[in-house]
């Protein structure tokens, strides 16, 4: 950030309040339109507002901020967070947060935040409900699972539970086709590219254009591989720590989980993953080192087609680099 022209504003951010660092002073406030505009009403016209990624609590003043024409950032909290420990800080509260997010706002490149299309705030709000409709889908299937292992299992019990999986499952079926529609309305040839990748479905390439804003928010693989977190993270210090290389984890462990999957099919169907695979499990790989190997090739096939707007060609011949 470049302080010469705007003024960093720190905001923490709760569920029901608002903690703002504006100059030298804290605003404390509601979270809701009354804190909102009292807020807008005391900050200085070249403020750069910051605050952390947490939950939904903040996406509303986000939205308010930006029509209301303030430059605003969203960063993550992991990254406050080793600020902190990096200056020792010893205090936790709100409104020190708040000042601490400001201090941050001074010395880091901060991402500016893009408002995204009705369609598109729609289709990752669906994304988020699917998600949490898969996973009580999951349970109901487990409890079942439990109650058939009893000596004397429910029938009425059973039968209660497998009629919530059924409506759960036609509200699945009914958002992946809004979903799919939403994606193909919003960014056709990002959909239609990314769909053509062998391995790659319906539901992953939907749930990449949503993550990726129709894959305008990366420049290349490598950015969008680190973002979801699959690129490697090597741990090598001196001549006495030779840890193992891992995935980063650092990023959305949904996105890695139904990529993953898509592996499996990749390694089937798309030539050059197969070869990938291939090549690495005759070298002694564990085969997760290889598959997550090929999801990485998939996330680079995927952006290429995209990047390029061109259809995936199934070719073995083509490079094997990342």
């Amino acid at each position: 950030m470049n302080t010469n022209d705007f003024s960093p504003v720190g905001i923490d951010v709760s569920k029901e309040t608002l903690d703002v660092f504006v100059g030298e002073t804290i605003i404390h406030t509601e979270n809701n339109d009354k804190g909102f505009k009292r807020i807008v009403s005391q900050l200085p016209s070249n403020s750069w507002c910051v605050m952390e990624s947490t939950s939904t609590y903040g996406y509303r003043l986000v939205d308010y901020l930006v029509k209301h024409g303030f430059r605003v950032s969203v960063v993550n909290p992991l990254s406050i967070k080793r600020f902190a420990q990096m200056n020792l800080s010893r205090t936790k509260t709100d409104k020190a947060d708040a000042k601490l997010i400001a201090e941050y706002a001074k010395i880091a490149e901060l991402p500016v935040y893009e408002p995204v299309s009705d369609t598109m705030n729609e289709l990752r709000q669906l994304e988020t409900v699917l998600e949490q409709l898969i996973k009580q889908r999951t349970a109901l299937q487990n409890q079942i699972e439990a109650l058939e292992q009893l000596p004397r299992p429910s029938k009425v019990a059973i039968k209660a539970l497998k009629d919530a999986i059924n409506a759960i499952d036609q509200q699945i079926e009914a958002i992946k086709q809004r979903m799919h529609k939403d994606a193909q309305i919003e960014c056709p040839q990002a959909y239609e590219k990314a769909l053509s990748v062998k391995g790659i479905g319906k539901r992953t390439a939907t749930l990449l254009v949503a993550i990726t804003n129709g894959f305008t928010l990366f420049e290349n693989s490598r950015q969008l591989s680190a973002y979801i977190g699959t690129c490697p993270r090597i741990v090598n210090s001196g001549t006495s720590i030779k840890g193992k290389t891992h995935i980063s984890k650092i990023g959305l462990a949904n996105v890695r989980a139904t990529l993953y999957m898509c592996a499996h099919a990749a390694v089937k169907f798309n030539f050059a993953c197969k070869a990938l695979y291939e090549r690495l499990i005759a070298k002694g790989k564990a085969k997760k080192v290889a598959l997550m190997a090929v999801v990485n090739k998939l996330i680079h096939q995927v952006f290429a087609c995209v990047s390029k707007n061109e259809f995936f060609i199934n070719n073995y011949k083509i490079s094997f680099g990342f």
